[in-house]
């Protein structure tokens, strides 16, 4: 009889413990069910939603131990999902999409370890290709594409870490034609001083 009025404490304890830590989430609709858990060190654990303040649906975000990990969404109003980016240990790490109002994909790419990596595309509002390359480590690499809507290549152009390797060639090419004519001004006025250096005597001589 001892064990068993224990047992039940301990359940009751338990849970009155876990009551404590679920929350409906702030300006909720009073139709909405879901309660964001927090355990008993503070940490966010679950999926979280949020809501505006006319009870729209804004995000949802997966926790693991107080740190984003698995799938968070941004919502547009009437829950169109805008954006939606997976997570890991508290970074970017998997699939980004982000969306038009109407559906349509705007922008897609990776992430790891929360630096964008791999192909990354972007979309115009009917869903022709406005630009596209690949990313490394964070940083522009290989060839990018912009595209008008008819889909032909408007400009290109071609990254080593995140350096356009053309724009670099052409500053390079302006700083050395501006030292060549910055050498050939210094010549030209070395040659001038000469000049009058070499008058005066002989005008001097003239004179005597």
């Amino acid at each position: 009889m001892k064990n068993l009025t224990l047992l039940l404490t301990f359940l009751l304890s338990s849970a009155i413990l876990l009551a404590q830590y679920e929350e409906k989430p702030k300006y909720a609709p009073r139709k909405e069910m879901h309660r964001n858990l927090t355990d008993e060190m503070g940490q966010k654990q679950g999926t979280w939603k949020q809501f505006n303040l006319y009870g729209d649906l804004t995000a949802e975000v997966d926790y693991v131990n107080g740190k984003r990990d698995g799938f968070s969404k941004r919502y547009f109003p009437y829950n169109k999902v805008m954006e939606e980016v997976e997570y890991k240990n508290g970074k970017k790490e998997g699939t980004y999409t982000k969306y038009y109002y109407s559906g349509q994909v705007q922008l897609e790419g990776g992430y790891y370890e929360g630096r964008k990596v791999g192909h990354w595309r972007k979309y115009r509002d009917d869903g022709q290709v406005q630009w596209e390359g690949f990313f490394n480590n964070g940083s522009k690499d290989g060839e990018w594409k912009v595209y008008d809507r008819r889909g032909t290549i408007v400009s290109s152009a071609t990254y080593q870490n995140g350096v356009d390797l053309k724009a670099l060639e052409e500053k390079k090419e302006k700083e050395k034609k501006e030292k060549e004519l910055k050498e050939a001004l210094r010549a030209a006025e070395g040659l001038e001083k000469g000049k009058t250096t070499t008058t005066k005597p002989a005008q001097q001589a003239v004179k005597k």
